[in-house]
């Protein structure tokens, strides 16, 4: 019943949002037809032409959630423009299928969504139950991986992933633990000055691992009681040969006398 009221109100508001964007778009379309164009009005139709596309299928799911993802899409929408084309996103232990309208919404496509999560999270049933949630946008390819160190890593290649995302409340969702490796795990996937980013609960602070992998490039508190971090991975330190003195690494013979070794004649002797 509150699922049937919830899309019957969604409805009108989508509508409503749709005929908002789209009475600017012919407004700006007018002002070029009949006084010309001016500076600036390419990247005011372009933005025009991306929050269209990013509202459609974005309104709220409840009021008390929608602070909480404002903010959240407040913070992605901005950095998924400077991803390259057919990008690829890794999100951690997410509930449902929102992250794949999140990435795709701007004009960079996202390619691949990979759905990361503690053991046993993705039976088939759930996978199914996942997908119907949270509005998934269907051109998104997604593969569900579990996570469970050292024995299972994410079945990902190193430097693969272009940005990392941790929704708000998935923290808790995976545990403490879990939470502590996973910065590991994201740096070791994540590309070259790849970014991760990290939604908590005022309550939760980030491990003290977070510190051997990322930067803090950007840190803000949401008016909602969620802190958003912005981290950007460290360059891997390559490892340094060992480079040991001469004396050590060329073993001089010791001398002989009268055909013994020193060593042969120490032994005589303490015999």
């Amino acid at each position: 019943m509150a699922s049937t009221c919830s899309r019957t109100l969604r409805r009108p508001c989508r509508a409503l949002w749709s005929t908002l964007c789209w009475g600017c778009a012919l407004s700006l379309g007018w002002e070029v037809a009949f006084c010309g164009s001016r500076p600036g009005m390419a990247e005011e139709m372009a933005n025009m032409a991306t929050t269209r596309k990013a509202a459609n299928g974005f309104m709220f799911f409840n009021m008390q959630g929608s602070e909480t993802e404002k903010f959240v899409v407040g913070k992605i929408f901005p950095l998924v423009k400077d991803l390259p084309n057919d990008f690829s996103a890794l999100d951690w232990q997410p509930l449902d299928a929102r992250g794949t309208r999140y990435f795709n919404a701007m004009d960079p496509t996202c390619a691949k969504y990979y759905a990361a999560a503690k053991l046993d999270s993705w039976p088939p049933t759930r996978q199914d139950e996942w997908k119907s949630r949270g509005g998934r946008d269907s051109k998104v390819d997604v593969d569900f991986l579990e996570f469970a160190p050292p024995t299972l890593p994410l079945k990902l290649r190193a430097g693969t992933v272009d940005v990392a995302l941790l929704q708000p409340s998935a923290a808790t969702d995976m545990g403490k633990k879990l939470y502590r490796q996973i910065f590991r795990e994201t740096a070791r996937v994540l590309k070259r000055k790849g970014q991760f980013l990290v939604f908590t609960s005022r309550s939760e602070r980030l491990p003290d691992t977070s510190q051997n992998y990322f930067e803090i490039d950007d840190a803000e508190k949401g008016g909602d009681g969620v802190t958003y971090y912005l981290l950007t991975r460290k360059a891997r330190k390559k490892k340094k040969k060992k480079v040991q003195d001469d004396k050590d690494e060329i073993q001089q013979p010791r001398q002989k006398v009268l055909g013994f070794t020193l060593n042969e004649l120490e032994d005589a002797l303490e015999d």
